[in-house]
């Protein structure tokens, strides 16, 4: 077996995802009963169609949400491909037109404040860490 290998090393990170997230569910869960709960739910549905037929957009998040997700993976996995290949990507937006930079900027800018929890609405209460 090839401690550098690719498959090693996909096996490793699986592994150590899989331990993290079921430490966490006990460690976010109300109680060891909950928990239990928790992960017989988990595993009890096998309803693997609701990804596709749209009824996910019933649970809570709606669509536009939805996009908003799945476009930020997108960059997160865009960015982390790069800096995976030892490539820098402040030097790579950085290098690029004057323009370019501007409306990047721009866009984050927009996308803070178009997506930020500001104001009344924001409850610290609703923040992950509230119980600590």
């Amino acid at each position: 077996m090839k401690r550098n290998s690719f498959s090693t090393r996909l096996r490793q990170t699986v592994i150590t995802f899989c331990l993290v997230t079921f430490a966490w569910l006990f460690f976010r869960a109300g109680g060891f009963k909950n928990a239990i709960e928790i992960l017989q739910n988990m595993l009890g549905n096998n309803n693997w169609i609701i990804l596709f037929d749209g009824s996910l957009y019933e649970l809570g998040m709606p669509k536009h949400e939805v996009n908003v997700l799945v476009a930020g993976i997108v960059v997160l996995f865009t960015v982390d491909y790069y800096k995976y290949r030892k490539r820098n990507v402040v030097e790579i937006f950085l290098n690029q037109e004057w323009y370019f930079r501007i409306a990047g900027i721009m866009l984050l800018i927009f996308t803070i404040f178009l997506f930020g929890c500001y104001g009344e609405q924001y409850d610290v209460q609703k923040f992950i860490y509230f119980q600590f």
